[in-house]
């Protein structure tokens, strides 16, 4: 037996307030067991973690969006569907500076020399603040009809990236205050979820329908980018998270029924080493359980990475040797999104409720980040 977890819309991180009468419907036909999240408590194993503690002045709904700063290890953005958007120095556990949009906050960039955060969410505009001490905000753009749904900020390249559920992709130039369009890429399907390899040659775009696209970004500046690869994920369900590995050649996928992919961008490379695992689940009344994946994060030194599920709980494993490591985290509600900064000394979790089960009265836990200082030792891969 086995039971789904998963959102009702096609979107990762659908419209709450459509959806919620369906969702209720849906929810109030399974068991009351399958309503409750697997853990209430925050359980660490140990040695993993060094220090753990909850960032103050959190977001009054759901979080969407975790971004640690590309050389500031300090520095930490979040946005959520409270339409706001709140830069930390996790340091000090001191909220730096705040903002806000007309609409829910999907996704946030830092650019990587200025004091400017991105942020952009269902109204489809691309937003600039500056968090100088006379802080502003500006409207880029709204080129895109519909929300954008993913956001990157490539250092060398000075690059912008925003995947939009209007089935398209805009390269922004980041070095003019204009924000010039480089490139606008049109995609087969809505985009949910979008990566670029670590040294910025491959953008790696999961779209509606399983479609997985990769841009070759190489020429990028003296020509534009062009697709090398259109695909169909291995994994039978929705696509909510791609992220790109150290080696800028591997990436994984993870999708709403508590599975994870790990590819590679060369195609016949992909073909031979491509697989998939489990995980996220548990077991009810001998019934599996099956919560999707949210987030993945690569640690920056040591390459293993962290995946992070509707069941709370934080995994590490080590793709490349297809192990599952002793290095997990739990945490009072659903993982909306995970992140390392850096230098990897420190994690960040946002533990938020993410709507997977449509609207609920009591839905557990607050919207919550918290901040790891992490053991290194603890992330690097097995010998």
């Amino acid at each position: 037996h086995l039971r789904f977890l998963v959102s009702l819309s096609p979107s990762p991180l659908f419209h709450r307030y459509y959806i919620s009468s369906l969702a209720r419907s849906f929810t109030s036909s399974l068991p009351p067991s399958c309503h409750k999240m697997t853990t209430n408590s925050l359980v660490h194993t140990p040695q993993a973690s060094t220090t753990s503690y909850k960032l103050t002045s959190p977001h009054t709904d759901g979080i969407s969006s975790l971004c640690f700063h590309h050389s500031r290890p300090n520095i930490l953005l979040s946005t959520s569907w409270d339409k706001s958007l709140k830069l930390y120095n996790v340091l000090t556990n001191e909220m730096v500076c705040a903002s806000s949009d007309q609409a829910a906050l999907l996704c946030g960039a830092l650019h990587s020399q200025l004091p400017v955060a991105y942020a952009a969410g269902l109204s489809g505009n691309l937003i600039k603040y500056e968090y100088t001490k006379d802080h502003s905000d500006t409207i880029v753009s709204n080129r895109h009809e519909k929300a954008i749904k993913s956001l990157r900020f490539m250092p060398q390249k000075q690059i912008l990236c925003t995947g939009s559920w209007d089935k398209t992709c805009v390269l922004w130039d980041a070095r003019s205050s204009a924000h010039q369009v480089v490139q606008k890429i049109q995609c087969p399907e809505r985009v949910y979820t979008i990566d670029v390899t670590p040294d910025e040659n491959y953008l790696v775009i999961g779209h509606a329908h399983r479609i997985i696209c990769i841009w070759d970004l190489r020429k990028l500046g003296e020509s534009l980018a062009v697709q090398i690869s259109k695909r169909e994920s291995n994994i039978e369900h929705q696509i909510r998270v791609i992220a790109c590995g150290n080696d800028s050649e591997t990436f994984a996928i993870g999708a709403s029924e508590g599975r994870v992919s790990m590819n590679w961008i060369d195609l016949e490379q992909n073909n031979q080493k491509q697989y998939a695992f489990r995980c996220h689940r548990a077991r009810e009344d001998n019934k599996e359980l099956l919560y999707p994946v949210n987030s993945i994060a690569f640690h920056p030194v040591h390459g293993t990475f962290m995946t992070g599920g509707c069941d709370g709980k934080v995994q590490l494993w080590d793709g490349l040797q297809k192990k599952k490591l002793p290095v997990s985290f739990s945490y009072p509600s659903s993982i909306a999104d995970v992140t390392f900064n850096c230098d990897g000394s420190m994690m960040a979790v946002a533990s938020s409720y993410t709507f997977e089960q449509g609207a609920r009265e009591n839905s557990q836990g607050a919207d919550e980040i918290f901040i790891e200082r992490i053991d290194e030792n603890a992330m690097k891969p097995l010998a």
